[in-house]
């Protein structure tokens, strides 16, 4: 059975050899895609996709502004204040506000 010595020069140039790789795959590392944002270009089909979710017509933003108003309708509060409720359109993720001050 043969014994290797590890003496101090090679484990430095080991220790060297494996931090610098480590440095070298950090420095040409890419983002994850699932944490970073990307921006579109306006003329690609994809970003015009994504652009006209709602289709232009504001419905859906018009039904969730309507059940909020509803919601808001229940809800008690002091007089003079103002009540609000928000919630995100499902097709394109923008948020509907609604507010209204209790007479």
């Amino acid at each position: 059975m043969i014994k290797h010595n590890l003496d101090r020069r090679r484990l430095f140039r080991a220790m060297t050899a494996a931090v610098g790789g480590f440095c070298f795959s950090l420095m040409h590392a890419r983002a994850a895609a699932a944490l970073s944002l990307q921006q579109a270009s306006p003329d690609l089909a994809q970003a015009l996709a994504l652009a006209n979710r709602c289709g232009g017509n504001d419905q859906a933003h018009e039904a969730i502004a309507l059940q909020l108003e509803a919601a808001l309708d229940k809800e008690a509060a002091p007089r003079g204040t103002t009540i609000t409720q928000t919630a995100a359109c499902p097709f394109c993720g923008c948020p509907v506000t609604v507010s209204r001050v209790v007479p």
